[in-house]
């Protein structure tokens, strides 16, 4: 069923007339019987006469279920049809071992295909879903044109290409086959759709358009690559799939995926080391005439392993400012890797989920990966015994801001975190000044101006290319037993000499005779300077006090409970963070710090200024259910706990719904034609420091969504 609104039916056959009125046979012989349309021709085109009314400005999809009888065969399905010298299409070839899936145009009488993806085996005589959809607007940056072909096999798997056609695009749509058919081809449930809103997408108008180029799961008969499928290209070494994973053993294996990728890129796979200090890679960018490619390289390690990202051109060179450690990436277990490439940055970017939790990130600045036809796979650089690989998903992305395909990697944050529970000061860190302690659930110190700083890195590049720098927070809850004891978050960290700083520091005494105090400073040359200053009630020993310190730009900024202070600062060009003390020398013990380096100014990345306070709450359960043409209402209720202003928006909703920004009513009468089901996402948004609050200026959000069901009524 088609989303209303979305997909405009132009024209549509099941094929049981038995003749074939309504189409014009271009070329090669077709046949309409038993409620299906066949041909055996090669280079066959077949016309509906039906024209859809926007000419080769709108964008078109046309579906259909499709079958082949024998291996060599090529069918189409064509879409933007002007004459018999030029339309497009997209193509299903079955091979022996495997199919192929492409898209292509007839540009002046000479066929071409612009990009193809490998799909395993596909069994033969037996319906698939083929979906061709040309969209002749601005698709992504650069592009003038977008053709898209998605597959849904009988098995329910999917699979997605798409290229940058030259070809204008005509007004009618059909079906055909290429130079090669085995058999009798057949079409069946043939439908033609104009594609009238932005956000409707290919092939069903009811999800978001498939960011996946290619997948394999390795589920599979034991045995060589080579014979199980057509989806890899083995450069070096020998592999294997072994109960439904990728098996290679030793040093100098290479392989990767047919499947060309795109200069927006996701790589997700796991990788499974056979011993400690052993490596593994997972590359992107491979370029088969030097054997070139960029990857992410993972070194297991009995306590702590490596993160690096590498250049390989012949030889290895190594790319970012540092080499990420990373507790937990040990031998003998799946770690989850993402590797990405963004084009416009020049940014390579990799998270590592290891098996026992945590994530680990990692990213290189100006990679220029301009390489024609790149592919991407695996490596193994050092070691002896088994590696193995599972679960590969190559996808696309285009751009953070873009719903249609959000599948940029990484998250809008990259995260550091510690809630010191391993009872050691892990490889993460560098005891830069003092001595620390790890015990418990905490790390603590007795040394005056002692640091702990973290060894990984932030770049100083947004991932979105807009706006300014991103901001690196960190957010340390801390307490302390003596009054007047001192506790530091540290960012923009050169070296001892020169970053950053907010202190709190704890009241005098019991009756806060002198009060507690937020303070933010900035270090250059060795020397301390103090930027700005307020007094924070409630600071006293032996309770857990949470604050935060956000530098972004050349503003600094820090909160402590309701408290902010703010000042312009000098950048040092400083990638590193972490937490300190001040010069009194009492002991601090640090529960918890997490280091967030914000890609986006996004409310999911609280920014500094959001404070340390809680999202609003909503209190009440939604009503889900109304008549068409009687008056829906629902009155959500909140609790906010820092009493701040409120507004509420709403986020998803059907025709018509409207809501009261400030107490949350929401109405709505269904119209005659609105039956159905029905998604609603309300949000109630707040913010604490005074400024703009509307439904895109806030700082903290709660969304809650539910569907209401309309029963016809009118």
């Amino acid at each position: 069923m088609l989303a209303p609104n979305c997909c405009k039916t132009v024209v549509g056959d099941s094929f049981g007339d038995g003749s074939l009125t309504g189409w014009t046979q271009v070329a090669g012989s077709w046949t309409e019987s038993s409620g299906v349309l066949t041909t055996s021709s090669t280079d066959a085109v077949i016309v509906n006469d039906t024209a859809h009314a926007g000419g080769g400005g709108t964008r078109q999809s046309v579906r259909a279920q499709v079958k082949a009888a024998a291996t060599g065969t090529k069918l189409r399905l064509i879409v933007g049809y002007t004459d018999a010298s030029n339309y497009l299409f997209a193509e299903l070839e079955f091979l022996t071992d495997c199919a192929t899936l492409s898209v292509g145009e007839n540009n002046a009488g000479t066929p071409s295909l612009l990009a193809t993806i490998d799909l395993g085996y596909l069994p033969l005589s037996t319906f698939h879903e083929l979906t061709v959809c040309f969209d002749p607007e601005i698709a992504e940056p650069f592009q003038a044109a977008h053709l898209a072909a998605h597959l849904k096999s009988a098995a329910e798997k999917t699979f997605s290409v798409e290229g940058v056609p030259a070809v204008a695009g005509g007004s009618q749509a059909g079906a055909g086959t290429g130079d090669a058919v085995g058999g009798t081809v057949t079409f069946d449930d043939w439908e033609f759709l104009d594609r009238e809103a932005d956000s409707c997408c290919c092939p069903d108008c009811t999800a978001s358009p498939s960011c996946t180029l290619a997948t394999d799961d390795f589920n599979r008969s034991n045995g060589s690559v080579a014979t199980t499928g057509c989806l890899w290209t083995e450069v070096s070494g020998t592999w294997t799939i072994s109960s439904n994973q990728l098996k290679t053993t030793g040093t100098g294996g290479l392989i990767v995926h047919k499947q060309t990728h795109t200069n927006r890129l996701k790589i997700t796979a796991g990788v499974k080391l056979p011993a400690n200090g052993d490596k593994a890679r997972v590359l992107l960018g491979y370029k088969a005439s030097d054997g070139s490619y960029w990857a992410v390289e993972l070194e297991a390690g009995a306590t702590c392993g490596k993160i690096k990202l590498v250049r390989f051109s012949g030889s290895d060179t190594t790319l970012g400012q540092f080499t990420v450690e990373a507790p937990g990436l040990g031998a003998g277990a799946y770690h989850l890797v993402q590797l990405c490439y963004l084009f416009n940055l020049q940014q390579l970017v990799a998270l590592v989920t290891v098996s026992g939790g945590g994530t680990f990130g990692h990213h290189a600045d100006g990679v220029n990966m301009n390489v024609s036809d790149p592919q991407a796979g695996f490596a193994t650089s050092s070691g002896s015994g088994d590696f193995f690989f599972e679960d590969f998903t190559l996808q696309k992305h285009k751009h953070k801001l873009d719903p249609a395909c959000p599948c940029c990697c990484p998250p809008d944050c990259e995260t550091f975190s510690d809630g010191f529970g391993d009872g050691s000061i892990d490889c993460r860190w560098t005891q830069d000044a003092g001595s620390w302690t790890e015990s418990g659930s905490t790390i603590s110190t007795s040394s005056a101006s002692a640091r702990l700083i973290s060894k990984a890195g932030w770049s100083g590049l947004r991932r979105d290319g807009l706006g300014p720098a991103p901001a690196t927070t960190v957010e340390a809850t801390f307490q302390s037993a003596t009054y007047g004891a001192e506790a530091t978050a540290i960012v923009d960290y050169k070296d001892a000499s020169n970053f950053k700083f907010a202190r709190v520091k704890l009241a005098s005494d019991a009756n806060e005779t002198t009060p507690g105090t937020l303070t933010i400073w900035q270090r250059s040359g060795g020397s301390n300077t103090q930027l700005d200053s307020e007094n924070v009630p409630g600071l006293l020993v032996d309770l857990p006090i949470t604050f935060r310190v956000c530098y972004a730009a050349g503003r600094l900024q820090a909160t402590c409970k309701t408290r902010l202070v703010d000042a312009t600062a000098a950048d040092h060009g400083g990638k590193q963070a972490g937490i300190g003390t001040g010069t009194g020398g009492a002991t601090i013990l640090f529960d918890s710090v997490v280091i967030s380096h914000h890609q986006y100014e996004d409310v999911n990345c609280a920014f500094c200024a959001g404070g340390a306070n809680d999202a609003p709450v909503i209190t009440t359960n939604p009503i889900t259910t109304a008549t068409e043409c009687v008056l829906y209402q629902y009155a959500p209720l909140h609790r906010d706990y820092e009493d701040d202003p409120v507004i509420w928006c709403l986020v998803i909703w059907p025709t018509g719904m409207v809501i009261d920004a400030l107490t949350g009513v929401v109405s709505w009468v269904p119209s005659d034609s609105q039956a159905g089901n029905h998604t609603v996402k309300i949000a109630v948004r707040s913010r604490h420091d005074g400024l703009l609050l509307d439904c895109d200026h806030y700082q903290q959000q709660t969304e809650q969504q539910y569907t209401i069901t309309v029963a016809e009524g009118c």
